[in-house]
């Protein structure tokens, strides 16, 4: 039973979140809590977008990892996993 906080759907964000990460192991937790305060430089936050798109992550975490993917495949910083050299 889901909370009127929302809390349920947070928790299955995050099983989720261990479960892909414990599959790939190739996504930093150190570097997500890095990027969420602020202390990424650009090439750091680039290389964050691109491991989260290659693992699928971008797209099951919060909106705005998945916006903000989106917008650096649009602009080229990142590429579409099948699109790497």
């Amino acid at each position: 039973m889901q909370s009127s906080n929302g809390t349920s759907a947070e928790a299955s964000k995050l099983e989720l979140f261990w479960k892909m990460f414990m599959e790939n192991k190739k996504v930093s937790v150190a570097k997500i809590v890095r990027y969420e305060n602020g202390e990424l430089n650009d090439e750091e936050t680039i290389e964050l977008f691109q491991e989260l798109i290659n693992t699928g992550l971008a797209w099951q975490l919060q909106g705005g990892y998945g916006r903000t993917a989106i917008q650096f495949l649009e602009e080229g910083f990142c590429e579409h996993p099948n699109e790497e050299n």
